[in-house]
């Protein structure tokens, strides 16, 4: 018998068999040599003899042993460390220490991983043995399964991120699946819907994260998630364009402009435009009213004072002072606007302290303040009309421009030369937008039936004085020639209502097939029959009366209902009335700036910023639909 350390073999075994009845088991490769044996079972012998070298040791100056050797997937979920010449292998789970020595092999780990109750994915017994193609033999090994202690602190300053490549995409853990495939679009999708970076993916919390929650999932690169993004952009595109060749009507296409966060702000709309040249007359005053109400609100006992002033002076608001988002154009004009309540209290604290209050305004200024804060409250209402309704239609936006303007005349008889100088600056931006879009405005207008042409022959008087008439005439041309274009692109308009009755009477489609092949004959009833007085679509809507104005009015719905009375008209209300006249988002509407692309994609290149944000916007669309 072969001895090894005053103890014979049969010893061995003996120990051993005592050993497999308690915990765990050992298989001994037959193949290997006697000598082998001995050497093999003097280290288990001295695990067994000394269990404090796994479980109880001190493991303070431990350290991970990072080696390219270790190939098997199983050094995804634990830690080799080394303390000493002794080599243990740490669960990330549940921070067991097993045997880490390289000729112990790998089996017992696995076990070990298939009984972790920690560990989060059942079944990865079968993730094992798909995936681990190199047998891992039966060399000797030893299972040390004892319950940590729960005073035993490893600190563990390494993470390994290393995954063994996964050839097979889908990958079947139990009754739970991973599609890789799948997996890596939502990841694309994430970021293209929330504006993360791509870099994201390759950021080590981020692979921490993914690796606890699905150890299967192969991280992806930047570029690889770059090249997702493309891939999702060109499909969302292509389903775009399918729905372009459903629609039956013409399609109004605006452009909007972005520009990188360290550029000056590219776009402004008509009623941001004016409210930002009103804030910029008042940049000093409303620092000014900043300052004051800082003060006030800085110590209890001037806001106190300030309380006393406000009943004595018998203020009758009770809304409350406060500051200011600069980059909120409304929020500025609220807060001006509260101020202006408590002008006269504020005159009060300054006659009582006028060494501290030196910033108050005087008389003159706050009669300013006054007049262009009237401005800023019309601009808020109005916009706040635009975004009422989260679809608006061209008709609502005739009648608050035409305000507009109105008030912009209005505003240039102001005796105030500061005043007259800042509206003539507003007026002349104000008409340039005008003259581009008053007559697309009245046109969507006339197409509301509870407008008609009445709401220009309220409007254009006061606009334009004398010369109303002309310019009403010139948009009732535009309105025939633009009825006459939709009549020709469709001459079997006119012909709807017959079709709906041959519907009715049950005619058949080898009929129906018949009148197609008639549509020259169609188009001549058509004029013809306008030739000999008949009235067209227009003249029956205009002569009949106005339709009751009520808050819950669907424009777009009344046409579709009076669709075969008005074939053709109700056609060319559709084309008109979806055309965007704001090009401004609800939530950005009362932002100073434009829209500016976040850092994170405005250094990208232009093509995928293309992608994401269009990509971004159709995702939205039809999370909301």
């Amino acid at each position: 018998m072969c001895s090894v350390k005053g103890m014979n073999i049969s010893m061995v075994f003996n120990i051993f068999g005592s050993w497999n009845v308690m915990t765990s088991c050992v298989y001994v490769p037959s193949f290997v040599s006697i000598a082998n044996v001995a050497v093999s079972w003097v280290f288990m012998i001295a695990i067994f003899f000394s269990p404090v070298l796994v479980h109880a040791m001190d493991m303070s100056d431990a350290v991970i042993v990072n080696s390219s050797r270790l190939k098997s997937i199983v050094w995804n979920d634990f830690d080799r460390v080394k303390k000493g010449d002794t080599f243990v292998a740490i669960c990330r789970h549940c921070k067991k220490k097993l045997s880490g020595s390289s000729t112990s092999g790998t089996s017992h780990l696995r076990n070990h991983l298939i009984r972790c109750q920690r560990t989060s994915n059942n079944g990865v017994a079968q993730y094992f043995s798909a995936k681990e193609k190199k047998k891992e033999g039966s060399l000797a090994l030893v299972t040390i399964d004892q319950e940590q202690k729960k005073d035993e602190v490893l600190s563990i300053v390494n993470l390994r991120y290393e995954q063994e490549q996964i050839k097979n995409e889908h990958v079947g853990i139990g009754t739970n699946s991973l599609d890789q495939r799948r997996s890596q679009f939502d990841l694309a999708r994430m970021i293209i819907l929330h504006n993360y970076p791509l870099a994201m993916v390759e950021h080590a919390g981020f692979k921490i994260f993914v690796r606890n929650l699905q150890p299967l999932f192969e991280l992806v690169t930047c570029n690889k998630v770059e090249a997702d993004c493309m891939e999702i952009y060109v499909k969302e595109k292509q389903k775009v364009y399918e729905i372009f060749d459903k629609l039956p009507g013409k399609i109004s296409v605006s452009a909007d402009m972005w520009t990188a966060s360290d550029g000056a702000a590219a776009y402004l709309n008509l009623v941001n435009c004016m409210a930002h040249d009103a804030l910029e007359a008042l940049c000093e005053l409303t620092q000014k009213v900043r300052e004051s109400i800082r003060y006030v609100k800085g110590s209890e006992a001037t806001h106190a004072t300030f309380s006393e002033l406000a009943d004595e002076v018998q203020v009758e608001t009770k809304k409350c002072l406060c500051i200011d988002n600069p980059l909120k154009w409304n929020s500025t004009y609220f807060m001006l606007e509260v101020a202006l309540e408590y002008r006269k209290v504020f005159s009060c604290l300054r006659d009582r302290d006028p060494v501290n209050m030196k910033f108050i305004l005087s008389e003159l200024e706050w009669d300013r303040l006054s007049t262009i804060t009237s401005f800023l409250k019309l601009f808020v209402e109005v916009t706040n009309v635009f975004m009422r309704s989260k679809y608006p239609t061209a008709n609502i936006f005739f009648p608050e421009i035409c305000d507009i303007h109105l008030q912009l005349i209005e505003w240039c008889k102001n005796p105030d030369k500061y005043i007259c100088s800042l509206v003539l600056k507003m007026r002349k931006k104000f008409e340039e937008y005008w003259d581009k879009c008053n007559v697309g405005l009245a046109v969507a207008a006339m197409l509301d039936p509870r407008f008609k042409m009445k709401l220009l022959e309220y409007y254009y008087p006061q606009i334009y004085g004398n010369s109303a008439s002309v310019v009403i005439d010139e948009v009732f041309e535009c309105i025939k020639s633009l009825y006459n274009e939709h009549s020709i692109v469709s001459p079997l308009a006119s012909s709807i209502d017959q079709g709906l009755d041959w519907e009715a009477s049950g005619i058949s489609s080898s009929a129906k097939d018949s009148r197609d092949r008639l549509m020259g004959f169609d188009k001549f009833l058509h004029e013809t029959s306008q030739a000999e007085g008949s009235n067209s679509d227009i003249d029956k809507y205009l002569e009949e009366p106005l339709f009751p104005r009520n808050a819950d009015f669907n424009v777009l719905n009344w046409w579709k209902v009076h669709t075969p009375r008005y074939p053709i008209l109700s056609m060319m209300a559709r084309n008109i009335l979806g055309i965007p006249i704001s090009k401004v988002a609800s939530e950005s509407r009362f932002d100073i700036g434009g829209r500016v692309l976040d850092h994170n994609w405005s250094s990208l290149l232009p093509t995928t910023i293309q992608a994401l944000m269009c990509a971004q916007d159709w995702i939205r669309s039809e999370l909301e639909s």
